[in-house]
């Protein structure tokens, strides 16, 4: 069945649900959960698969014309309890959108916006994202309540509760993590919060090459300071000079006290090269940072966090040296990301070749694959309507 004859049948039988052409693919826009449920049943029936999003950047580059399920209009803050420091929200609105309601608020649900603040919440859970913040805080599933989602039959799901006591099937909402888009529309989420901290500081270092890049940062790590992020990279993409060939920065956060205390630790321990104070400006500096790194091929590989500084290896350097890549080395996830404008297979196979002997795994974020989820799969979709393509999961057959 062709688009244009997907389209028909969907003004037909949804005239209410407002339809987008956006670049060939057919985009749908329901306003709640109710119009959800209608338009999934309707797939069901006329077997047309569809593909959930929440702010539409996958549709840019798409191979093929697709049919799309935004949840961009399910953008509301359904409650705030702030007693109970839990705010319940629909799927579609923004990590952004989010984080500044809920600073005003002085919570905080500590997810990062930085690098993709038009990331949904709902996308958000759908791959267990945590940001560069993840070291302190770990991912959004850890924070994550109570869950309302659309199942691929079109039928509406409630788990989990609203506060922190009453979580029953709070296990069966974390099953969504990593499962991209595949199980369910998420259309509602509880989350418990924190108080926002008082302070936050970030400093620079520099370095002449990876080897004191990672010392520098082993040496700032063991000295238990209240880190909440941590990332060394190339020092251009940091704005240094040319005399620095990489930097580092790290990210305080705390009582207000507690952060310029440690930053006259820190000057005694390591040179710094430069510092920004207060909480909004360190929030808008790494906003900045992460939406001005441009559109490259990536190269993500990693190991356990705990261990990627000791385990990383020397001849990086002669690998960065010798190619047109830069690094960022994130050690809050135990991930090295090698940016390059070269054919991104080639210098995956590159790098293969010069690190064989680095214990790492390449990781494009691909969803785990394990006998649970093909049965959820079969079970809740039993049509194959809910994104059966998707390239991070093997098909489920």
């Amino acid at each position: 069945m062709n688009l244009d004859s997907i389209k028909i049948i969907i003004n037909e039988k949804l005239p209410a649900l407002k339809v987008d052409d956006i670049q060939g693919n057919i985009v749908v826009y329901p306003q709640d959960s109710e119009e959800i449920s209608s338009f999934i049943k309707l797939c069901n029936h006329k077997a047309i698969q569809i593909i959930p999003i929440g702010s539409g950047s996958q549709i840019i580059g798409a191979k093929q014309p697709q049919v799309y399920l935004s949840t961009r209009k399910m953008n509301r803050v359904i409650e705030l309890a702030k007693n109970d420091l839990t705010v319940s929200v629909e799927g579609g609105i923004s990590i952004k959108e989010l984080a500044d309601i809920l600073r005003q608020e002085n919570f905080l649900l500590p997810i990062s916006y930085h690098e993709k603040p038009s990331s949904t919440i709902g996308g958000l859970l759908a791959r267990d994202a945590g940001g560069i913040e993840q070291y302190a805080y770990g991912t959004i599933n850890d924070y994550l309540l109570g869950l309302e989602f659309v199942t691929p039959t079109g039928e509406l799901i409630k788990t989990g509760g609203k506060t922190v006591k009453n979580v029953t099937g709070y296990d069966f909402t974390r099953l969504f993590a990593k499962s991209w888009g595949t199980l369910g529309v998420i259309v509602r989420a509880t989350f418990k919060l924190i108080p926002m901290p008082e302070e936050k500081a970030l400093f620079i270092t520099e370095a002449a090459s990876v080897d004191d890049l990672t010392q520098a940062m082993k040496e700032v790590l063991s000295k238990r300071f209240a880190l909440v992020s941590f990332m060394g990279m190339s020092a251009k993409m940091l704005g240094l000079t040319e005399d620095s060939k990489y930097a580092s920065f790290f990210v305080l956060a705390g009582s207000k006290i507690a952060v310029e205390h440690q930053l006259q630790v820190l000057k005694s321990i390591v040179d710094i090269k430069g510092l920004i104070t207060g909480r909004d400006n360190v929030d808008a500096y790494l906003e900045k940072l992460f939406s001005s790194k441009g559109s490259v091929s990536k190269i993500r590989f990693g190991t356990d966090r705990r261990s990627l500084l000791d385990l990383l290896p020397r001849n990086l350097d002669e690998l960065l040296n010798n190619n047109s890549m830069e690094i960022i080395l994130d050690g809050g996830n135990g991930m090295v990301e090698l940016s390059t404008s070269s054919d991104f297979n080639e210098a995956k196979k590159m790098i293969t070749e010069k690190l064989q002997d680095f214990k790492m795994c390449f990781t494009d974020n691909r969803a785990p694959l394990d006998i649970l989820y093909n049965r959820m799969k079969k079970e809740l979709d039993p049509n194959l309507i809910m994104y059966p393509h998707n390239p991070r999961f093997m098909e489920v057959s």
